[in-house]
């Protein structure tokens, strides 16, 4: 799985200059792959509009 996210992201990097990607911060399966794909974590703030 390393193998195929990697080639995605160096595909997206040479198609476009920049990729990213996006795990809640308990998610530490993804947070560690994507950490070891050379991607750094920081937190982002996000909103959802509850259905009334």
């Amino acid at each position: 799985m390393p193998a195929v996210c990697g080639f995605v992201l160096d595909s997206l990097v040479a198609d476009h200059g920049t990729a990213a990607l996006i795990a809640d911060s308990w998610n530490t399966t993804a947070v560690r792959l994507y950490r070891g794909l050379g991607l750094s974590w920081r937190p982002i703030a996000a909103a959802r509009v509850m259905d009334r």
